[in-house]
């Protein structure tokens, strides 16, 4: 270590350097000062870790000194000593938080205590301070290997084994066992233009911090928090060992965390929820929730808990219906067949069946009516292009393409959150419908 003596005194620092046994205290460099200001620019070319200051100096006194060294934050140990017991030098020491305090003369043995002191207290600081850094990188690096677990077991469409996990979670040094519980939760916030972007860096460390805060608990600990899509986040919590958590409880907070998306960003959201999952299930727990998040498509600003999640049937339209449809195309009456498209999807929704299952059916039929009419008005088949979904566009070069767009419109009105379902201009590419059930 390097000190520094201060003092306007040349024999003070003489006797200091031929007194003091430096090497026996931890201290490899000594250098002396004879004033306050070349004391500063000492301490801006060399790297001091231990200041011994005189107080009464010419110019500016060894207060002034210490005063400057703290104004830099310095990491620097300084000490105070002084030819007069004066009560208010003492309090300003402490005030300036200086290591210690001592009056002159005092004798080489008891000054080389007060430096061994200083260079402990010097290391035990330093040692504690990278200690802390090293916790907070340690704690950082296992936020990201929680993080990279849950995204690797889960993008799998296998789940895995028990063996198999136990041998993940070793390899990124988690300890999870397999009697370990976990509460999952998938947000799905839909966005509202008022907000602005999704890419909007507020928006998201707004989002993250309230899911953060609202699930922090006694009950289980938070494990991850991944963003699969725009608006659509999940999260892992590990319970606490042989605790099971209440589901009306957690249910609770989901509604609080929809709550305050309705209330402070103007958003609708969903909660999709399980609770008390053993850690083996995780994977089929979280495939249910997925398929629950693409088959309803009427509820909002709802709490869904997966376990009790019952499927929706797929309630459709006759086929006498579509046979209109038809009829009315080919004369032209496309303001008709929107309306009793508007009427059909009101009444899916009512009643609660509007489903990904659902949709699935009405566009295999409505596209294969849109191809027989497009063949019976002697269309070419090369020119006829469709692509419809439920969240893209669909376009055909003719009267129908009004037809196929209203249709995506109106589903997409009732959810935005489902996945394209394309489709070719050949017959041979459009799978078939055997069943239908009326509504």
């Amino acid at each position: 270590m390097n000190i520094l003596f201060v003092d306007d005194e040349i024999d003070v620092l003489t006797g200091i350097a031929n007194g003091v046994r430096f090497d026996s205290i931890g201290i490899t460099v000594a250098l002396m000062a004879r004033s306050a200001e070349e004391a500063m620019e000492m301490l801006q070319q060399h790297p001091i870790d231990i200041l011994v200051t005189d107080i009464e100096m010419a110019k500016n006194s060894g207060i002034d000194l210490l005063e400057w060294v703290n104004t830099r934050q310095m990491d620097i140990l300084c000490l105070l000593c002084t030819a007069y017991s004066n009560f208010d030098y003492a309090k300003k020491a402490l005030d300036l938080r200086a290591f210690d305090y001592y009056l002159k003369p005092i004798r080489y043995t008891e000054l080389e205590e007060k430096l061994r002191g200083a260079v402990e207290e010097l290391q035990k600081r330093r040692s504690q301070a990278q200690a802390r850094q090293f916790g907070e990188y340690w704690l950082d690096f296992q936020k990201e290997n929680r993080n990279n677990f849950w995204r690797k077991i889960l993008a799998d469409n296998q789940a895995l084994t028990e063996q198999q996990l136990a041998a993940e979670a070793a390899w990124y040094k988690l300890p999870y066992t397999s009697s370990d519980s976990f509460a999952i939760c998938v947000f799905d916030i839909q966005h509202c233009t008022e907000m602005g972007e999704w890419d909007s860096p507020t928006l998201y460390y707004c989002l993250d911090n309230v899911i953060m805060e609202l699930f922090q608990s006694d009950q289980y600990s938070i494990q991850a928090l991944n963003q699969l899509e725009k608006g659509v986040y999940r999260l892992i919590l590990l319970q606490n060992r042989g605790f099971t958590v209440d589901r009306g409880e957690f249910a609770g907070r989901c509604r609080e965390f929809i709550a305050f998306c309705n209330q402070h960003l103007l958003m609708n959201a969903d909660c999709y929820m399980a609770v008390n999952t053993p850690f083996d299930y995780v994977h089929a727990t979280i495939r249910k929730i997925h398929d629950i998040f693409r088959d309803d498509l009427t509820g909002t600003n709802q709490v869904y808990d997966a376990p009790l999640y019952r499927k929706k049937g797929a309630g459709y339209i006759n086929p006498e219906a579509m046979t209109n449809y038809a009829s009315l195309m080919s004369q032209g009456r496309q303001d008709e067949i929107m309306e009793e498209m508007d009427r059909f999807f009101t009444r899916c929704a009512e009643k609660k069946i509007l489903s990904r299952q659902l949709m699935e059916v009405v566009r295999i039929d409505f596209v294969q009516m849109v191809f027989a009419v497009s063949r019976r008005t002697i269309l070419r088949r090369g020119s006829c292009f469709i692509r419809m979904s439920i969240r893209g566009c669909m376009s055909v070069p003719s009267t129908p393409s009004t037809i196929c767009g209203h249709l995506f419109t109106t589903s997409s009105t009732y959810r935005n959150n489902i996945s394209n379902f394309p489709t070719g201009p050949n017959r041979s590419s459009i799978p078939s419908r055997n069943t239908s059930t009326s509504i």
